[in-house]
């Protein structure tokens, strides 16, 4: 059933009472894809989006290729150490299995739940340089991983409520190419991996 108009199209009303942007209507030519990509420029929640994905991606890349060697820094054996990549895994698992789910029981947006994933990910990631243990380093990783998981999970819905779900494929393009530089300064690439030293005989 569709509602009031706005400047990206109209709004359907969905089964769960979730309304998703759609910027096709009935009777009405379809819009060349140049306007619709001009149109969403134009956007505000665009460019929020944009920043939000840049910070999760940015984010979960840092803290992937950098958790293992932030433990051994606190003096943590690698060999439990390592252990932090697979509580890592398990919280984006239950994330997806378990939270996501649970929001579709939500009533009205996902928009709070997803800015407080953020809330989340940041209060978990400055506290771990003030813990020590593995024990609360992990409980850390798994609520950081968690809140990933759900941002991860939940955007592209977001978007297609936002922005229109014709617009989700155009947003990731944009998006990927915002990413193409942040993801060049990752520490995956910038970071100085230390080689074990071998002596030379002589």
């Amino acid at each position: 059933e569709y509602t009031a108009t706005d400047r990206l199209g109209s709004k359907i009303e969905a089964e769960d009472c979730s309304v998703f942007v759609t910027t096709s209507q009935n009777g009405s030519p379809s819009r060349s894809r140049l306007q619709s990509l001009l149109e969403l420029l134009r956007t505000p929640a665009f460019y929020v989006f944009l920043a939000t994905t840049v910070v999760s991606e940015y984010s979960l890349v840092s803290i992937g290729t950098t958790i293992v060697d932030y433990a051994k820094d606190k003096g943590i054996e690698l060999s439990v150490a390592t252990q932090l990549m697979i509580f890592g895994a398990v919280g984006h698992i239950l994330a997806r299995l378990t939270i996501v789910p649970l929001s579709d029981c939500a009533k009205g947006s996902r928009l709070p739940m997803y800015a407080g994933a953020f809330a989340c990910e940041a209060v978990s990631a400055a506290a771990m340089p003030h813990v020590c243990s593995i024990a609360a380093l992990t409980v850390l990783r798994v609520l950081e991983s968690l809140a990933q998981g759900f941002i991860l999970s939940v955007r592209t819905i977001l978007l297609a409520q936002y922005l229109g779900i014709e617009r989700v494929a155009a947003c990731s393009g944009v998006f990927g190419l915002a990413m193409i530089p942040v993801s060049l300064s990752s520490p995956a690439i910038l970071g100085k991996r230390l080689l074990p030293q071998i002596p030379l005989r002589i």
